[in-house]
């Protein structure tokens, strides 16, 4: 499983990571409120369906936690990226 994870996140571009790991590890209610807000988006629906499966395995969210919080840097990006900037890059996340 982690190698086919490890795969999609080196084809995701820096900003969607980003936010990624910023609503995985928001507290329950608030990571749905940001899922539904994609899901809102045609062109961020891809990334709503990626965090919905995080949802649904707990052993997949574990590991993409894990993953985007490496500390190579390698999948990390150190500056929060803006709505316009993750909207605009979100429709590379598919999968």
């Amino acid at each position: 499983m982690e190698a086919a994870l490890r795969q999609r996140l080196e084809a995701m571009p820096p900003a969607p990571r980003a936010e990624l790991l910023h609503v995985l590890m928001l507290p329950d209610l608030e990571r749905a409120e940001r899922i539904g807000e994609f899901w809102t988006y045609p062109q961020s629906r891809a990334f709503a369906e990626l965090l919905i499966d995080c949802e649904e395995d707990r052993t997949q969210r574990a590991v993409w936690v894990g993953m985007l919080r490496e500390p190579s840097g390698k999948h990390r990006l150190r500056k929060p990226p803006s709505q316009g900037d993750l909207l605009a890059n979100v429709t590379n996340v598919t999968g």
